[in-house]
């Protein structure tokens, strides 16, 4: 744990004789020498300051990037600040020089702030009971952390889209930028973020989530927009940090806990509530489900103001009838105390997203990625970290996702995706078989002041009762599941990371599964874990019974030509009805060699000229159908 050194304060002019200096209006900027180095505190003043009446204090701390007199004058010139707080004096401190310029670095840095504060009370008339400490983007991370640090120092918190780095810190396990969460509900919290802000939504809601299980005294508004401070008349600040709760029976629904998927048709799901109103609930109707599809509980206790609650909710049934794919599963208020409706709706509803799982598919089975529309059958389990989750590349027709030190701290989570599930119940022997464009980062001590290699794993795990258990198969990282001579060289920003697949550096795997043998439901969870470097497309996933995974094919005779056959340069492609949509090469142990899309034309000639002699296969997807052909190149 660091330790942070609060320094003294001996810039600080403080009159000893209880009489107040000269005070300014108005905005105007100062500068105060504060660990060795000259700062800024960006001030605005009602210029009807009356020095015989107590103000109330606002701390502003701005953005990355940002600086405070930038900050100050859009709080004051265009977010309407005097009218949304009248009688209230804002201190906006600068960051300071380093690159991030937030407030917990360097350390001790956060120190700043109680210069603010003391530079506030030595110069004008401030309820001390009255101070609020507010911030933007890292601003808002900083205000977070260090009013519940100092929480008896501060009335309330406003935070404007705080940026939480990532799920991880969200859920507050991000061992050296921690949350003293204990301290949560000593003081009302008011939190705004816009509902096109992705990068946030996910980390925010986490925090949010934790605040509420601590009770909390929590708002938390979803405004039209992206980054940025709404205007400051939008919402009732002073009204809620003066009374934090709704003036009637409400309550708020901040996290839905459902399984990834569910195999069985039923749905095993909890609820976190928290009652935000001013009466006591001993009576909540809660209905849940899929669409249209619902079931109704009604839980019954007692639930103080601001207290939380996990609710078990009953197993709900899916419709027999319902196609795999992923459903949001929903829980909604409908009644409080009986019979009186939450007139309060924020939070009345949130969900979570469910695959269904139904169909179970007999060996030999193939997975090619052919088209978006593949992935119904397939579950993902993402961390919730917006840039991170396998995707659906197009261009490659795979699954990608990737890491870097340049986004957020995600070291240890997870992006998964879980195959259908698969019938190997007649088989004694079974493999799976797939295929990766895996690479790793590596940084020289010149640029990271150590060697350093950041290298992400896949990880292959088994289950055959849906997820309750698995078994792991298959863990590799690093060099060893690397199909690259080298890994990234000391890549500088997201781009050097962020790479197009390299179809000659696909590699193939295979994976003995044959203790499953016998199996009904097998399903095989992709587990990339991050280590904060590397990317990976993930790739033609076949379980057969043959350790070759693509030996057992059928012929497109009749339908597909390939010339010359033997080819050495070149091979013509030839469909005979429709056109080619996308071409693929494999060795007939199924490692992916060549991919390109059609030309929306029946005919295409593939340079071959790169492969080393030997049969291959060559597979054709035009429109629903896939279409393959041995051919040699000598």
């Amino acid at each position: 744990m660091k330790k942070f050194i609060f320094f003294a304060l001996s810039s600080m002019l403080i009159s000893t004789s209880g009489t107040l200096q000269a005070q300014q209006t108005g905005s105007f900027t100062i500068s105060l020498t504060f660990n060795g180095e000259s700062r800024t505190l960006s001030n605005f003043v009602p210029t009807s300051y009356d020095n015989n009446t107590a103000y109330q204090l606002m701390i502003g701390l701005h953005g990355m990037g940002d600086n405070s007199n930038n900050y100050r004058n859009a709080l004051v010139n265009g977010l309407n600040f005097e009218a949304a707080f009248p009688s209230t004096i804002l201190i906006c401190p600068d960051g300071g020089n380093d690159n991030s310029r937030d407030f917990y670095t360097p350390q001790g840095d956060e120190s700043f702030i109680e210069t603010a504060i003391q530079y506030a009370i030595s110069h004008y008339n401030i309820d001390t009971n009255s101070i609020i400490l507010q911030g933007f983007s890292l601003g808002g991370r900083s205000a977070l952390r260090y009013g519940l640090d100092h929480y008896s120092r501060f009335k309330a918190l406003l935070l404007n889209t705080p940026a939480i780095q990532g799920v991880k810190e969200g859920a507050n396990q991000n061992s050296y930028f921690g949350y003293n969460l204990s301290n949560a509900g000593q003081f009302p919290i008011y939190i705004t973020l816009g509902d096109t802000d992705h990068l946030y939504i996910e980390p925010v809601n986490v925090m949010v989530a934790q605040l509420v299980q601590e009770n909390a005294k929590v708002a938390y508004k979803k405004f039209p927009g992206g980054h940025t401070v709404p205007d400051l008349q939008l919402y009732p600040y002073t009204a809620f940090f003066d009374n934090p709760y709704s003036g009637g029976l409400d309550a708020g629904i901040y996290n839905v806990i459902a399984p990834v998927r569910t195999c069985d048709g039923i749905i095993d799901a909890q609820i976190l509530l928290q009652n935000t109103g001013n009466d006591v609930l001993t009576d909540i109707e809660i209905s849940y489900g899929i669409g249209t599809h619902r079931d109704t509980m009604i839980w019954q206790g007692s639930l103080a103001m601001h207290e939380s609650v996990f609710i078990q909710l009953p197993g709900y049934e899916v419709e027999s009838n319902i196609m795999d794919d992923t459903y949001d599963f929903e829980a909604g208020i409908h009644a409080l105390n009986q019979s009186s409706v939450d007139l309060f709706e924020d939070f009345n509803t949130a969900s979570k997203a469910v695959h269904i799982h139904n169909t179970v598919y007999n060996l030999p089975f193939e997975e090619h990625f052919s088209s978006e529309s593949d992935l119904t059958k397939w579950a993902f389990n993402n961390s919730g970290d917006y840039i991170l989750p396998f995707s659906y590349y197009d261009m490659d027709e795979a699954l990608n996702t990737f890491n870097s030190i340049f986004i957020f701290d995600n070291a240890g989570t997870r992006e998964e995706v879980v195959s259908p599930g698969i019938n190997i119940s007649a088989e004694s022997n079974a493999y799976l078989h797939f295929n990766v464009d895996y690479n790793y980062t590596e940084y020289t001590a010149d640029v990271l002041g150590i060697d350093t290699v950041l290298a992400d794993t896949l990880e292959v795990l088994v289950t055959t009762d849906c997820g309750a258990t698995y078994t792991s198969v298959f863990k590799e990282g690093g060099a060893e599941l690397s199909g690259h001579d080298a890994p990234i060289l000391n890549p500088l920003n997201l781009q050097s990371v962020v790479l197009d697949m390299d179809e000659s550096k696909y590699r193939g795997f295979t994976v003995d599964v044959s203790q499953f043998a016998g199996e009904e439901n097998v399903q095989f969870k992709f587990s990339y874990i991050s280590a904060l470097g590397g990317y990976i497309y993930l790739d033609d996933v076949v379980v057969s019974n043959s350790m070759l995974a693509l030996n057992s094919i059928d012929e497109g005779t009749g339908q597909l030509s390939v010339y010359p056959n033997p080819a050495s340069d070149q091979l013509t492609v030839e469909i005979q009805s429709g056109k080619i949509d996308g071409i693929r090469i494999y060795t007939l142990s199924g490692q992916k060699v060549y991919g390109a899309e059609g030309k929306s034309d029946a005919i295409q000639t593939v340079d071959v000229s790169h492969l080393a002699p030997g049969t291959y296969l060559v597979l054709i997807r035009s429109d629903d159908r896939q279409i393959r052909q041995r051919f040699i190149v000598k």
